[in-house]
């Protein structure tokens, strides 16, 4: 039965198409007969009355018998409890809870929160140890007159040093260029120094140079400040010069 107000083709158009398929298989769907046999629901289980249940081949039994074999305190294979102390006051718990499971043990959270605490500590103590370690005046590996130098940084990790000097010695004769490489795997870790022959091409370099591209990457520089600068440290000590972010 068609609504109020329908259209009568499109009812009509509609119809046809239902008688179609109708036709096709029987069904209103249209679909073919083997199809509509996999979506046929399944005939109800049997009904069995007075099913009988197996009896276990042993008994059950107690372990009473066996306490006396369990590792006590001197013997080899004794494992102490471990101490696993609980935050106070407890996190995540719920008030309307007088009981929750594993009270006893820390929660999946709190274990979380403790590994992340655990690595703060250890950042902490090996910023504290490296600051401690850091003095670049007495560092044989650091050669030449800071005054001298220029620090260059957001190197790209493909340049070399000849193609850093080529780049900076058109504001004036270069001495040195030392490329800075990780010690352990043998990486360039994106930064140089430069020392000029006179400061006042230091100077120069030190004015024009700043946001110049080499390989593609505008570099940014700086005066040695390691040297210096009193009580100054670099980035990875929580320190460095500050200002613009590392964004393009």
């Amino acid at each position: 039965m068609s609504r109020p107000g329908a259209n009568p083709a499109l009812v009509a158009k509609l119809e046809q198409e239902r008688q179609l398929r109708a036709g096709i298989s029987g069904h209103k769907t249209g679909l073919p007969k083997k199809l509509l046999e996999l979506f046929a629901p399944l005939p109800p289980l049997p009904f069995k009355e007075n099913i009988r249940k197996r009896k276990p081949k042993t008994g059950y039994s107690g372990i009473a018998q066996y306490v006396s074999l369990f590792a006590k305190e001197g013997d080899p294979e004794y494992e102490p409890k471990q101490d696993n102390p609980l935050p106070e006051p407890r996190l995540f718990r719920n008030p309307e809870m007088p009981l929750q499971a594993r009270v006893e043990g820390p929660l999946k959270l709190e274990r979380v929160i403790a590994k992340r605490k655990a690595a703060a500590a250890r950042a902490a103590k090996a910023l504290a140890k490296g600051s401690d370690e850091w003095d670049p005046t007495h560092n044989p590996q650091v050669e030449g007159d800071p005054f001298k130098t220029l620090f260059v940084g957001r190197l790209s990790f493909d340049v070399t040093d000849k193609k850093l000097q080529r780049e900076f010695e058109e504001y004036g004769p270069i001495k040195n260029v030392t490329l800075v490489h990780n010690t352990k795997s043998g990486k360039a870790r994106g930064y140089a120094f430069i020392e000029y022959e006179h400061k006042e091409d230091m100077k120069n370099a030190y004015k024009l140079a700043d946001g110049r591209k080499v390989e593609g990457k505008r570099v940014t520089v700086d005066v040695e400040r390691g040297r210096t600068v009193p009580g100054w440290k670099p980035r990875r000590l929580a320190g460095g010069k500050g200002g613009e972010t590392r964004a393009p």
